[in-house]
């Protein structure tokens, strides 16, 4: 008989009832169970780390989260996180590769069948993804990446999607090629050409400029790298959970927030000025002294 699952043990005891001395134990025995490796093999993989800066890790299904290891192996369903300051380079099955930039969470999936045809998912539900998809010399292969707002697919291009939880805008910009964008739910399929970008809210979609895009991730970047910068003196640390970092335009400023083992830290940025609005990111900027 095999038992798979997690590790550990089943302690079972043998017991009669005394009418003097109560519950007497007369024996037991346990049951040690191991768990079935569950690690992504190089057949299996859908994808690998060929490049890794700073913090990353990654959470395989039915698995904690571990930290993540250049050349690994990644498998369906298996998720990446990046932390402030922090970067992942990954290189799928087909050939394509994708930068996973700071405080981002993917999770990716791979489908292939005889015909040798493969298509790439990735769950983007935070942060930010670039990605290089070589043309398929199969017709049928595909990648896409797929927001809770947008879903953007390809077949040969590089292109951007980002993805901000806090105010679930999803922007897609293409630097070569096409990719075609599907608002969820609402909205025609749109078709963003090189040099051009798209911002996709619940509402639908609409073109943004380069300038916009670049203004709101200077934005997210410049709060990160102070936190990042405090997080050992300041003993926090950043939750891996995909609403974790935020930046929503008020006016000609951004008001970014970025949650921590400490609270929700506020910060308003006004071209590369930061300054920090709440107790929580007056500490963090101040370095925790």
């Amino acid at each position: 008989m095999t038992v798979t699952g997690q590790a550990g043990s089943l302690s079972f005891y043998d017991a009669q009832w005394d009418p003097k001395a109560g519950l007497k134990y007369s024996g037991s025995w346990t049951i040690q169970i191991y768990a079935e490796d569950a690690s992504c093999s190089a057949a299996d993989a859908v994808a690998k780390i060929v490049k890794l800066d700073g913090d990353a890790n990654v959470l395989p299904p039915g698995q904690d989260w571990q930290e993540a290891k250049q050349g690994a192996a990644l498998c369906n369903d298996d998720e990446i996180h990046t932390g402030p300051d922090s970067s992942v380079d990954l290189q799928f099955k087909d050939g394509g590769v994708a930068h996973v930039s700071e405080m981002t969470r993917i999770k990716i999936r791979g489908l292939a069948n005889r015909e040798t045809r493969f298509n790439v998912l990735v769950l983007l539900k935070m942060g930010e993804i670039s990605s290089k998809i070589e043309p398929q010399r199969v017709i049928g292969s595909g990648f896409t990446v797929k927001s809770p707002t947008a879903t953007a697919s390809v077949r040969g291009t590089v292109f951007t999607v980002a993805y901000d939880p806090g105010t679930r805008l999803t922007t897609v910009a293409t630097a070569r090629g096409k990719v075609e964008v599907d608002p969820t739910g609402r909205g025609a399929t749109i078709m963003v050409s090189a040099g051009q970008a798209v911002d996709v809210t619940s509402v639908g979609a609409k073109t943004v400029s380069a300038a916009t895009i670049a203004a709101r991730e200077r934005a997210r970047r410049l709060v990160l790298a102070k936190i990042a910068a405090a997080l050992t003196r300041c003993a926090i640390t950043i939750p891996r959970a995909a609403n974790t970092a935020s930046v929503r335009a008020t006016g000609a400023s951004f008001v970014v927030t970025v949650k921590t083992s400490k609270g929700t830290s506020t910060w308003t940025v006004a071209g590369a000025r930061v300054t920090p609005t709440n107790a929580l990111a007056k500490k963090i900027a101040a370095g925790c002294k």
